[in-house]
């Protein structure tokens, strides 16, 4: 994901604050770092040999 889209959603606001950090956070700071952190780990550790696996049993389309 990073080649592609770069990785502004790992470190970029929820709402689109730029004065949103650890420090004075946004309303949805703190939960949205929960799944930031979550969908990025997702993404690396899936590998391209699992979704084509996934793909091949009909568990994914």
């Amino acid at each position: 994901m990073f080649i592609i889209d770069g990785d502004k959603v790992y470190k970029g606001c929820g709402l689109g604050l730029k004065k949103c950090n650890a420090d004075k956070p946004c309303p949805v700071h703190n939960q949205f770092k929960v799944i930031r952190d979550e969908l990025k780990k997702m993404l690396e550790t899936t590998t391209e040999k699992t979704l084509a696996m996934d793909y091949e049993k009909e568990l994914t389309f």
